[in-house]
């Protein structure tokens, strides 16, 4: 959770009474991502006060992938199940999960109600086998799929409803929404693929709008020579395309370097069975 403070206590309330509802041993894991409000006060508060409830509290801010693998590390259930904590992710939905993983199921991956197609990965369940392979996964958005098929794990999906945020606003800012995010996964090759494919974009944009303004002055004026200038749009063009493609390039060669990499976390300090301890 990230600057979470106006939802985590409705989201504990929430989850606490699905799970009494269940015939299970439970374990509620929340990971403070590094809040700079209260979130992690009263993640605190909570796990000091309901020896059900464990707090992983990282040092800083490092992102969605490094906090789901701190969880991981420190989860004990034998089925396993992440979500966001804004519960955009309905609790409520948890026992029919659960119903999946004991039919059989490997992996249950919650798929939200689109008209396009739906790869997050947030609202998932991991049985024993899924989390040893999930532990060993970084990037699950680009891999988990494959490694799900490459692992023979039995998936069930199911369709659910995504809700409005219940309060507070997305934490996601547009260096994340470009790709640009601190989250332990995007090497330097990585970062730099994506840096030419918006270079590229932005000067094919440039040329492309300076052609169409040299050819809008041409039908205005009617003369012929207005288009020599048209020449000098053509490299940003060209310069634009080039770029876009070495990025994309980039970022497919990228995807043939091993998923099975570490990405960077520190835990600052861990709330279990009432009380704090060092991790």
């Amino acid at each position: 959770m990230l600057n979470e403070e106006e939802v985590v206590l409705r989201t504990y309330r929430r989850l606490k009474a699905v799970v009494e509802q269940l015939d299970v041993s439970y374990e509620l894991l929340f990971v403070d991502d590094g809040s700079s409000d209260s979130t992690a006060d009263t993640i605190l508060e909570i796990s000091l006060n309901d020896e059900s409830v464990t707090g992983v509290f990282l040092s800083g801010h490092f992102g969605k992938e490094a906090a789901l693998r701190a969880g991981l590390k420190y989860a004990a259930g034998r089925a396993i199940v992440t979500m966001d904590g804004d519960l955009q992710d309905p609790p409520e939905r948890i026992p029919e999960m659960i119903r999946a993983w004991r039919a059989g199921a490997d992996v249950v991956r919650m798929r939200r109600q689109s008209s396009t197609p739906d790869r997050h990965l947030d609202f998932m369940l991991y049985g024993p086998r899924a989390a040893t392979v999930l532990s060993l996964v970084v990037n699950r958005q680009r891999y988990m799929k494959d490694v799900i098929a490459w692992a023979g794990l039995r998936e069930t999906v199911i369709t659910y409803e995504r809700r409005p945020r219940a309060a507070g606003r997305s934490k996601w800012s547009v260096a994340q929404l470009l790709g640009f995010s601190r989250d332990g996964t995007k090497t330097l090759s990585n970062v730099c693929a994506r840096i030419l494919m918006l270079m590229g974009f932005l000067g094919f944009f440039a040329g492309l709008a300076y052609a169409c303004y040299i050819l809008i002055a041409l039908t205005i004026r009617n003369d012929p020579a207005s288009l020599d200038p048209l020449a000098s749009a053509a490299p940003l063009l060209l310069g634009g395309g080039v770029l876009y493609f070495l990025g994309w390039l980039g970022e497919q060669m990228e995807q043939i370097a091993p998923p099975m990499r570490h990405p960077n976390f520190s835990i600052r300090v861990l709330a279990r069975n009432g009380r704090m301890s060092a991790p």
